[in-house]
């Protein structure tokens, strides 16, 4: 169980385009700020086929709240994707 969940979503074009992801330092920036109290947890729909089956699972936990990293263009189509699916899925704070 996580007490933090966070989340990396797909890039988008850029995805197709590396040939591997980039390190999601925004998400590990954060984790440092509360990993000292708190168990965190990520998940990065960019290498996880079954990120929403893996999300589903942390939020049956109740984790306190749940982090979406995002940069301005397509990537922010993907981050709404996953805080639709918390919000509809559980009361977790986004």
């Amino acid at each position: 169980m996580a007490d933090v969940v966070l989340v990396q979503p797909k890039v988008g074009d850029w995805d197709r385009v590396r040939s591997h992801p980039a390190i999601p330092l925004a998400l590990l920036a954060a984790a440092r700020v509360v990993a000292k109290e708190f168990t965190v947890k990520f998940i990065d729909m960019r290498v996880s086929p079954n990120w929403k089956e893996r999300l589903l699972a942390e939020l049956k936990e109740k984790p306190l709240c749940a982090g979406i990293t995002s940069l301005t263009g397509r990537q922010i189509k993907y981050a709404m994707e996953v805080s639709r699916l918390i919000k509809q899925h559980s009361d977790v704070p986004v």
